[in-house]
C-alpha cells in the first residue's frame, strides 16, 4: 500500500515494543491472530494519517482512533 498521505507516523521504541509484546501474545493464542492485529493497528494509523484533523488531540500531537 502506498501512503499517499502528507503526514507519516512515527513509533517511539516502547510503541514498537508494546505492538510487539500484542503480537507475540495473539499468536500464542491463535496462528497468524497477530498478523490480523498488526494489520488493524496499520489501518488505524493509516486513516489517522490521511485524516488527522477527524480525529481528536489526545496528548500534545498525538492522535486517537476510536
Amino acid at each position: 500500500m502506498v501512503n499517499s498521505s502528507p503526514f507519516t507516523s512515527i513509533f517511539s521504541s516502547r510503541a514498537q515494543k508494546e505492538i510487539t509484546s500484542a503480537w507475540n501474545w495473539y499468536e500464542e493464542r491463535q496462528q497468524s491472530l497477530g498478523d490480523r492485529f498488526v494489520k488493524e493497528v496499520m489501518a488505524r494509523i493509516h486513516k489517522i494519517e490521511l485524516s488527522p484533523h477527524h480525529y481528536p488531540t489526545r496528548y500534545k500531537f498525538y492522535k486517537e482512533t476510536r
